[in-house]
């Protein structure tokens, strides 16, 4: 018995002194969220551009026009986007209330009317992100053609006077 006390007692000694597998392992779980806001943008090189429908004669019997493309980022798979040009109640500027395909009325700083028409097209969807990349934003072009009416007189104080203008934002909404 003694020597089985022994035996014993020098099993658990030997036990005591091997060191805990390096291979043990604890876990600690979690969550990692973010609240997302959406957004749209004007695309590098699509702000600040000028309709120039070129030169206009008084009483003209052709209604000049021309196109500028202005592009917008968005977050992916963004819906319903519309747009709106600025409106100060009809004083300067007038919009249809926001829409697809908005459009407008101005009066230069000439005296010329002019109308704005707007084609919305398909969005490009963009790439999702994934655990190496950051993934493309979804973009949306919108032409905008701005047409001076035919018939119209114009304010001018001599023969020719310069390009009236008018600057017009549009603001998308979704």
């Amino acid at each position: 018995m003694k020597k089985l006390l022994l035996v014993a007692a020098a099993t658990a000694s030997i036990m005591a002194l091997i060191v805990p597998s390096a291979n043990a392992q604890g876990v600690a779980n979690f969550t990692v969220s973010a609240d997302l806001t959406s957004a749209c943008r004007i695309k590098t090189g699509s702000d600040n551009q000028t309709i120039n429908v070129g030169a206009y004669t008084a009483f003209s019997a052709t209604a000049p026009a021309a196109s500028v493309n202005i592009d917008f980022e968005c977050t992916r798979t963004l819906a319903s986007i519309t747009g709106v040009f600025d409106d100060d109640a009809g004083t300067s500027t007038s919009s249809s209330a926001a829409a697809a395909q908005p459009t407008g009325a101005g009066v230069l700083s000439n005296g010329l009317n002019y109308t704005l028409a707007t084609v919305a097209s398909t969005p490009v969807a963009g790439t999702a992100a994934d655990a190496t990349t950051i993934g493309t934003a979804m973009e949306r072009r919108f032409a905008v053609t701005a047409t001076i009416p035919l018939g119209q007189a114009g304010t001018c104080t001599t023969a020719t006077c310069a390009a009236g203008t008018q600057a017009r934002p549009l603001t998308l909404n979704f």
